[in-house]
């Protein structure tokens, strides 16, 4: 179990990681109520197979995903439902890339796995829970808003240092 631990703590700890995962919240609570689980589904399952690709891609792509979540949320645009799919697979990879797990095993990709799906599916059955309460409902696109603003500047500071230091 300490192995699975650990690959959900990788996710649950890493700024970036958690970023992707909150921006991809940002962006997909636009999504109908019976795509939660399937989007969610389908960003853990990249989370999880992003380790077998990340040797091919730069270090400036996780950092440079989570910076496009957080515009889009920031954008608040109505996406289809297929896009909304090709969100959840960019946000996983995202947050599968920047988990940065040490000695990647089965375990440890279990954990990164069930990390990701369990706090993007709690996120988004909680704002679907606060978007039936009447009194947050005018609150609630600002706040989407704001904290995709937030995903967005922290993903180009990442990518920005990422370039210089590279």
């Amino acid at each position: 179990m300490r192995a699975v631990w650990d690959g959900a703590l990788h996710v649950l700890a890493t700024p970036l990681s958690l970023a992707a995962v909150v921006g991809a919240c940002t962006v997909l609570t636009g999504a109908h109520e019976r795509f939660i689980l399937a989007l969610s589904l389908c960003a853990a399952v990249t989370a999880a197979s992003a380790f077998l690709i990340s040797s091919y891609l730069p270090a400036c792509t996780a950092p440079a995903i989570v910076a496009i979540l957080g515009l889009v949320g920031v954008g608040a645009w109505r996406l289809s439902s297929g896009q909304y799919f090709l969100v959840a697979t960019f946000a996983g990879l995202a947050g599968g890339l920047a988990a940065d797990v040490d000695a990647p095993s089965s375990l440890t990709i279990a954990g990164v796995f069930l990390a990701e799906i369990s706090v993007l599916f709690g996120l988004l059955i909680a704002y679907q829970d606060l978007a039936g309460v009447q009194k947050l409902a005018p609150v609630l696109p600002i706040a989407k808003r704001v904290l995709g603003s937030w995903i967005a500047a922290m993903g180009l500071l990442m990518t920005a240092l990422v370039l210089y230091a590279g």
